[in-house]
């Protein structure tokens, strides 16, 4: 059996582990920004994107801060150093808005919402901003994107549009590509089971 003293320790060095390693919790080499001075959307387009009638600006910021975070963390894991960066399924800039000062010049936001697309070129002052077709090409050249991210877009994707995505991202893709998606658990929530 351990001592206290033992387990007080090896207690200690798990959490230093999963502080260093885990990408919530550690710091990442891009870390996002604050985005201060930054226009915010109004609720009619985080609504198309958060499928409620209103998101608290808190919320809206702090939201894609922390996923951004979390996606830069493990991008470090798999040794991104910067470059080419693609935001599929922008939105309104909930993520994009909060990327490093050194990723901005070579950034591009993409989305089928046309409206929201609109709205980042009006009111974003880094990145290009392009429209998707649900069936289209990546608006990259082949092997040029670095890092590409995503929250929940597959999710919401048939497997047929799901294939034709994948075969896109690999088409432009020469580094990581971090794709979240949201299964029964969001769904459960989302329909207000779990409060």
């Amino acid at each position: 059996t351990m001592s206290m003293h033992e387990y007080n320790t090896a207690l200690l060095d798990v959490l230093a582990y999963t502080k260093q390693h885990w990408p919530g919790l550690r710091t990442p080499s891009l870390p996002p920004e604050n985005t201060a001075g930054i226009a915010i959307p109004p609720a009619v387009h985080t609504a198309r994107i958060t499928g409620k009638a209103s998101v608290d600006d808190t919320y809206f910021i702090d939201s894609g801060l922390n996923d951004l975070k979390t996606v830069m963390n493990i991008a470090d894991v798999y040794g991104f150093a910067g470059g080419a960066v693609v935001d599929w399924g922008v939105g309104c800039g909930r993520m994009i808005r909060h990327l490093h000062t050194t990723l901005r010049a070579d950034c591009v936001g993409v989305d089928i919402d046309p409206i929201n697309i609109n709205w980042c070129i009006a009111n974003l002052p880094h990145g290009q901003y392009r429209k998707l077709e649900p069936f289209g090409e990546m608006p990259c050249a082949a092997d040029n994107v670095d890092l590409l991210y995503s929250h929940s877009v597959m999710t919401h994707l048939s497997e047929e549009a799901q294939v034709h995505w994948l075969q896109q991202i690999n088409r432009v893709l020469r580094g990581i590509a971090v794709i979240s998606v949201h299964g029964i658990y969001s769904s459960i929530v989302d329909a207000g089971w779990i409060r």
